[in-house]
């Protein structure tokens, strides 16, 4: 198995992460794609093992071609595992996630239960697919956060993931993938930067027959919990993103449909006229900056 760590000034956390992939049934290759951090990130991998291969990056480069970089070095695998520094395996999360690989070869995609630092269930464990009802709880700032959690297209209803079963879209916080599978796709789709590329080769997955699959049975911990506090940068970033998800996924007037729904939602939110959970100083200067993402 080759696993790839996209880090960038991870001292913090990366430590943790290696020390939490172990594996009594696969042998591990262990590549860490470093994007040109400012800490002691790259000390730590020297440190841990002469089994983890770095890979130093002069310039920041995005995670879906981070990703693609350390699964194409040489050398042969059945299985990648791409796992953020931030994430911490918990044990046998590696041969679980295996044995429900070897049940069902066919699927393709497989992840787990995500929970933050103090044990709670993150909600983004699995996600739904863009869609227009996606576009329409942004742009009228209903969901779980702001309302009854069955309008949120990302949350799971009445499943209480309490069994393994196939799911839309699994998050790159911690993804199995067949190498075969991989490779059919031609990794992850690098016009993604900053999210995205997740739920993008997920749904190019489904159609060559593969299905994102969930289990309960193990997780990781993200270090950072949830939620992070939002920024213009990266508000921006994720709209323009989703933009891209939107105009590649939908249909054409779906996609329309959805821009002037993005849109609306923003300019809500920039003129307060959202609910009070999404105000913030960032917003107008998100709108300001509609080129950059429209």
């Amino acid at each position: 198995m080759r696993i790839v760590i996209v880090a960038k000034n991870s001292e913090n956390h990366l430590l943790c992460c290696l020390q939490s992939l172990k594996s009594k049934w696969a042998d591990l290759e262990i590549i860490v794609i470093d994007n040109a951090s400012s800490d002691g990130g790259v000390a730590t991998v020297d440190q841990f093992s002469a089994c983890v291969t770095l890979v130093q990056n002069t310039v920041r480069q995005s995670f879906a071609f981070s990703a693609n970089q350390g699964a194409r070095l040489k050398g042969e695998y059945d299985y990648l595992l791409l796992i953020n520094p931030e994430a911490v395996a918990q044990e046998n999360l590696i041969d679980t996630l295996l044995a429900l690989a070897f049940a069902k070869p066919d699927a393709g995609i497989y992840g787990c239960e995500v929970k933050d630092a103090d044990g709670h269930i993150d909600p983004s464990s699995y996600l739904g697919y863009p869609s227009l009802w996606s576009a329409i709880c942004f742009a009228t700032c209903l969901g779980a956060q702001n309302g009854p959690a069955w309008l949120d297209p990302d949350m799971p209803g009445s499943w209480k993931r309490d069994d393994t079963r196939a799911v839309p879209v699994l998050p790159a916080g911690l993804l199995l993938i067949t190498a075969d599978l991989w490779q059919q796709l031609d990794g992850l789709d690098e016009d993604f930067f900053h999210c995205g590329e997740d739920v993008d080769f997920c749904l190019r997955a489904r159609e060559v027959g593969a299905y994102p699959t969930f289990t309960p049975i193990t997780s990781y911990v993200y270090a950072r919990g949830c939620f992070h506090q939002s920024t213009s940068n990266m508000q921006v970033a994720i709209l323009r993103d989703t933009m891209k998800l939107y105009r590649k996924h939908l249909p054409p007037f779906s996609f329309k449909l959805a821009r002037l729904l993005l849109s609306f939602g923003v300019w809500a939110r920039a003129k307060g006229k959202g609910f009070a959970l999404f105000r913030g100083e960032s917003w107008p200067e998100v709108l300001v900056r509609k080129k950059e993402w429209l």
